[in-house]
C-alpha cells in the first residue's frame, strides 16, 4: 500500500513538468500569445504605401486615382497620416449623349442624335436627318477631381490573424480608421441652358406650323456645321476651384516578409464650400506599403 501510494504521489508531481515539455512543440508562429506580441508591430514605426483605385458614385466621368502615404504610428493603435492622390478624368457615354442632343421642333423636343450619343459617328447619314433639327447639348454641373492632399488620424483597433483554408494560408491583419481633412484641387463645369451664341440650348415647345418652327430653330441650339456650340467645344468655361475637405475612411492591412504589407481601403471625401454647398466623392484603392 505504502507503495502504491508513493507511486501516485510521483504521477501528480511529474504532470506540470509534462504539460510544460508538451506545450513547448507548438510552433512559435501560433497561439494566442502570438497575436497578442503582434509579430508586425507599428509603435514607432514608418510606413510607406502607393496605391491605384478609382471613384465609385459619379454619373458623368470615371476617375482613376493614384494613391500614396507617408504614416507615423505613435503607438500600436495611433498614427498620423500625409497623402496625396492624383486623378486622372475620361468621360462617360452618358456625358458624351447629353453634350450632343438634338432638337426637334415638330415632335418630341430633344433626343441624342439618330439614336447614336455622338455626332461625328453619323458621318455621312447626318443628312439623312429631318430637316427642321439641330443640335441641343444639355451642360450639367460637373466637377472633375484632380488632386488630392491631406493629413489623417489612423487608428487601429484590431490586430488579428485570417485563416484562408483555400490556399492553406494564415495572415496576419489590421483593421484601421482613418478621419482627417485637406484640400481638393478641380476642374469645374458649372450648369449651363444657353450656347456660346447666347441661343437656349434645348427647345421647350414643339409645334407643325412651320414658321413657328422657323422661329423656334433660329432661338435654339446650333447647326451640325457649328461642333464649337455643342459638345467638348460648347461646354461652359472650365473653373480651376481649390477646397477644403473632411476625410473618412475603413480599411484592412495584410502583413507579409516582416515589412511588407498589402493596403485596401474605402474613403469618402466631403468637398466643403461647393457651389452646391457639399460635394461627396466615394473612392476605393489598394496597394502595396513598406514598414520601417
Amino acid at each position: 500500500m505504502p507503495r502504491l501510494l508513493l507511486a501516485l504521489l510521483l504521477l501528480c508531481l511529474s504532470a506540470p513538468v509534462w504539460g510544460k515539455k508538451h506545450r513547448g512543440y507548438h510552433k512559435a508562429t501560433e497561439g494566442q500569445a502570438v497575436v497578442l506580441r503582434k509579430l508586425f508591430p507599428k509603435k514607432r514605426r514608418i510606413e510607406v504605401n502607393a496605391n491605384f483605385g478609382l471613384i465609385l458614385n459619379q454619373s458623368f466621368v470615371d476617375t482613376m486615382l493614384l494613391h500614396g502615404g507617408l504614416s507615423y504610428h505613435f503607438s500600436e493603435e495611433w498614427g498620423l497620416a500625409l497623402e496625396g492622390a492624383m486623378s486622372m478624368n475620361q468621360d462617360r457615354a452618358e456625358r458624351t449623349c447629353i453634350e450632343s442632343f438634338y432638337n426637334d421642333f415638330r415632335a418630341t423636343g430633344a433626343k441624342p442624335l439618330g439614336g447614336k450619343c455622338y455626332a461625328g459617328d453619323l458621318g455621312n447619314k447626318a443628312s439623312n436627318l429631318p430637316d427642321m433639327v439641330n443640335i441641343g447639348p444639355a451642360y450639367m454641373p460637373i466637377m472633375e477631381v484632380d488632386n488630392l492632399f491631406s493629413l489623417s488620424a489612423v487608428w487601429s483597433p484590431v490586430y488579428g490573424k485570417q485563416i484562408f483554408s483555400f490556399l492553406p494560408r494564415t495572415s496576419h491583419m489590421d483593421i484601421f480608421l482613418s478621419i482627417g481633412g485637406g484640400i481638393a484641387m478641380s476642374t469645374f463645369y458649372s450648369l449651363s441652358e444657353t450656347l456660346k451664341n447666347k441661343k437656349n440650348a434645348r427647345n421647350k415647345s414643339t409645334t407643325n406650323d412651320s414658321d413657328k418652327t422657323e422661329e423656334a430653330m433660329r432661338a435654339n441650339g446650333a447647326t451640325l456645321g457649328e461642333p464649337h456650340l455643342w459638345g467638348v467645344n460648347g461646354r461652359p468655361d472650365a473653373e480651376q476651384l481649390t477646397n477644403p475637405f473632411i476625410s473618412l475612411g475603413v480599411g484592412q492591412k495584410y502583413h507579409f516578409l516582416k515589412h511588407i504589407f498589402i493596403k485596401l481601403e474605402l474613403r469618402n471625401f466631403t468637398l466643403l464650400a461647393t457651389s452646391q454647398g457639399y460635394h461627396n466623392f466615394f473612392s476605393m484603392w489598394g496597394g502595396l506599403g513598406l514598414r520601417i
